[in-house]
């Protein structure tokens, strides 16, 4: 019996809609602070970021030593990241499409070969 007295009280709380909190016909806009800003552009820039952080590596790992150094990769892995995630922004009209990580992925990967001069026989 309390179970259940337990289960309504959750369900009444947790799964029944909320309200809008704007007004429906916005005349009142909401503006972002800095901080949620900061944290907005930081998560849009993250995959970049990991992938920046990761491909030098693993591309001394399978393709083993380059010439250019690591901070190099690193900085050309971060801004080409990030123009193919403002890319995929401009195209799609929203981030997180998987098409744009997969684009992501494919320019990263080239983007080592070449810094890598990977198709010269050593």
């Amino acid at each position: 019996m309390v179970v259940r007295k337990v289960e309504v009280v959750l369900h009444a709380q947790f799964m029944a809609p909320q309200p809008f909190v704007g007004s429906p016909d916005h005349s009142e806009l909401d503006f972002m602070t800095f901080w949620q800003l900061v944290l907005h552009l930081f998560n849009f820039a993250l995959p970049a970021l990991a992938m920046a952080l990761f491909m030098p590596w693993a591309g001394r790992w399978v393709i083993g030593e380059g010439r250019a150094s690591l901070r190099r990769r690193m900085v050309v892995h971060l801004l080409c990241g990030l123009a193919v995630l403002v890319g995929g922004l401009w195209l799609h009209g929203q981030d997180g499409k998987m098409s744009t990580y997969i684009a992501l992925v494919l320019v990263a990967a080239k983007a080592e070969w070449l810094m890598q001069r990977a198709w010269v026989t050593k």
